[in-house]
């Protein structure tokens, strides 16, 4: 494990680091698959989430926990795992720690970046399921569905996702069955080639210049 407290003069090539596992088989050798994981106050939750992270994904995946200010143990569980973790001085905010974590990627040289939240409510072991449209039907961009069997959601939240979808559609003219899910899969393609900007709205930003109009 190496840590980065963001600086405009911090390298993250010191951040390199080659998580070791002890799988024959892979499910996607020699792909470099990055997972980024924002999190802010879960110690309760981001150790469980790590561990549950399968270890057959890649021989040469990475994970990045962006530890947004925390002020209980998530750094503390989080540097237990053999990761990456940079660390924001102060809360930032969601959508601040993601686009941290894509900008480390950039410098990295990925294939692939999964992006799951850390308070538990994304299952890892979906992470295959979100590479492998990028991985053979060159697929830039995948995003989760609450409103499948995997997930509870409540009434009001789901009332909530099904107004945002008719939203999306009208603006983007694209059926999104749950544009505002955090858990998401972007090809190297789109984190080279398209820079995002908001700290605030990243998740609304990413539908708007990756989904062609």
């Amino acid at each position: 494990m190496k840590t980065l407290v963001p600086s405009q003069k911090s390298s993250y090539d010191s951040l390199k680091t080659n998580r070791k596992g002890h799988y024959q088989s892979y499910l996607f050798p020699n792909l470099r698959v990055t997972v980024v994981i924002p999190a802010y106050n879960e110690e309760s939750n981001i150790g469980e989430t790590l561990a549950q992270i399968p270890k057959n994904i890649s021989n040469k995946m990475e994970i990045i926990v962006v530890d947004d200010g925390s002020v209980d143990k998530t750094y503390e569980i989080a540097s237990q795992y053999d990761i990456n973790i940079i660390r924001h001085p102060k809360n930032r905010g969601n959508g601040a720690a993601t686009k941290t974590g894509l900008n480390f990627c950039k410098k990295i040289n990925c294939d692939v970046v999964v992006i799951l939240d850390g308070d538990g409510q994304h299952d890892p072991k979906y992470i295959s399921k979100f590479i492998e449209p990028i991985f053979k039907d060159s697929i830039e961009f995948v995003i989760g569905n609450r409103f499948t069997s995997y997930y509870n959601m409540n009434a009001l939240r789901k009332f909530c996702s099904k107004l945002m979808t008719a939203f999306y559609f009208l603006l983007l003219r694209k059926k999104i069955s749950d544009p505002t899910n955090g858990y998401r899969a972007l090809s190297s393609k789109v984190i080279n080639n398209i820079g995002f900007e908001s700290e605030y709205s990243l998740t609304q930003e990413m539908l708007f210049k990756i989904i062609p109009k």
